[in-house]
């Protein structure tokens, strides 16, 4: 009679949900819109609203209103995410003539302010603002740090970061992610998992308190919706990962006054250095995977021992349900033995699977960037093929003969490279793929 599967089954039940409910935001976050009816019901959780804020339909709509977080930050030095979901009903015609009177505001204060000049909250705050506005120089997000004594007035230049992205004319909502851990003293901010500024120069001082706060405001018909805001005392797998980085945005890594230069741009590589690199990928990966096979093997030894010990155990209670207390008091002593076993194993194996998955991901997301890099390649090469032949003088045969030779000779020698190179790409990510379910059925 086989009974680890099912207790392997149910250990792993318990860990997953143990995952999703570590991931379960804090008491510190908005309620669920869904489950609300009114504004009331969020001021009595513990939120204080003004202005024109209010409740529809699973959404907060704020067009010049503002609303606090009447408890402290929890954990404010030590670690902490938080992410924003929103979207504006303005278009992109109208943001020339609303770039010091339309934006939306999420705030990081060491104490509740009333004065609301600046998008809806306070013109002089000790701590971060993180400004969603459309002006005429940048249209996205722009990080503050305030010092408590200098205002910082609607339209300042002064931003300690900056991320350009459009998200007028969008009925997609947006989510806005702020991270913070003192352990590697990184402070980041993402929007919609696209890493948008990072820096390891803010320190948040030891018992530093911060109180959290959404505000806007609208000189027009333009309104901000709120969807949810929640809060973690702890880093969010989400908060950990980049998935990809803001184009055309300014990466000012420098705290203050202090603006590191961006770098200037890296020469394009070629088709047969990435392939190179990919060779080196793949043959570091294997390297990786031979180190991890064997604590594989030896988990699953275990667990197989441990399967002939149940099978052990089930065999002594049939044969000795009739004998002394004595000889259930052993098999007792010898089930808890084997309990404490199979936690330490299943520990084991679960944490095995999660650095072999971790891998696994890393380097499908290199292969998906190193596709994405050739596809680019390849429409470029078709755009230059089509100029070339759109250019071509009719009158001049000869020249557009040979001409033609060397870009037959181009095609035959770079874009089958490609193509096979894709092929082999696809095929790794189909065994990736594979062998990632396989791991999971394990």
């Amino acid at each position: 009679m086989r009974l680890i599967s099912p207790i392997v089954a149910a250990v792993t039940t318990i860990l997953v949900a143990g995952v999703y409910a570590h991931d379960e935001p804090g008491p510190q976050s908005l309620p669920n819109l869904f489950s609300v009816n009114s504004i009331n019901d969020i001021t009595k959780s513990g939120w204080r609203s003004t202005g024109d804020i209010r409740y529809d339909q699973g959404r907060l709509l704020v067009q010049n209103g503002a609303i606090w977080k009447e408890k402290e930050l929890a954990n404010t030095d030590n670690e902490w995410v938080m992410e924003l979901t929103f979207r504006t009903s303005g278009i992109s015609s109208d943001s020339a003539n609303t770039a010091t009177t339309n934006g939306l505001a999420l705030w990081l204060t060491s104490k509740r302010e009333t004065d609301t000049s600046n998008y809806g909250g306070p013109a002089k705050f000790d701590g971060f603002q993180f400004l969603l506005n459309s002006g005429a120089d940048i249209r996205g997000l722009a990080i503050f740090n305030g010092d408590g004594q200098t205002p910082i007035e609607p339209g300042s230049a002064n931003a300690l970061g900056e991320c350009r992205f459009n998200y007028l004319d969008s009925s997609v909502p947006f989510t806005l992610r702020i991270s913070y851990t003192k352990a590697t003293n990184i402070f980041k901010v993402q929007i919609d998992n696209n890493l948008c500024f990072r820096t390891d120069k803010i320190i948040i001082p030891h018992g530093q308190k911060l109180h959290l706060g959404i505000s806007a405001s609208s000189g027009s018909s333009e309104e901000y919706e709120i969807f949810k805001l929640n809060v973690w005392d702890h880093l969010t797998q989400d908060a950990i990962d980049d998935h990809g980085l803001i184009e055309d945005g300014k990466l000012k890594l420098q705290f203050k006054t202090i603006v590191a230069s961006q770098n200037a741009k890296s020469p394009q590589e070629s088709v047969l250095e990435r392939q190179r690199q990919f060779i080196e990928q793949q043959q570091e990966q294997k390297h990786q995977d031979s180190l991890v096979q064997p604590q594989l093997k030896e988990i699953l030894s275990h667990v197989s021992s441990l399967e002939n010990r149940i099978d052990s155990l089930v065999q002594q209670l049939a044969s000795g349900s009739g004998g002394s207390g004595t000889d259930g008091s052993a098999i007792t002593l010898q089930f808890n033995e084997f309990r404490q076993e199979i936690v330490k194993y299943e520990s084991e194996m679960l944490r095995a699977f999660k650095e072999l998955n971790d891998r696994l991901v890393g380097e499908v997301r290199e292969h998906q960037h190193t596709v994405d890099t050739l596809t680019k390649q390849m429409d470029l090469l078709m755009s230059h093929h089509e100029e070339l032949a759109n250019l071509q003088p009719p009158q001049v045969l000869g020249d557009s003969q040979s001409e033609s030779a060397i870009v037959s000779t181009i095609f035959r020698w770079v874009l089958l490279p490609v193509i096979i190179l894709l092929a082999l790409i696809l095929v790794v990510m189909f065994r990736l793929r594979r062998d990632i379910k396989h791991s999971k059925l394990l």
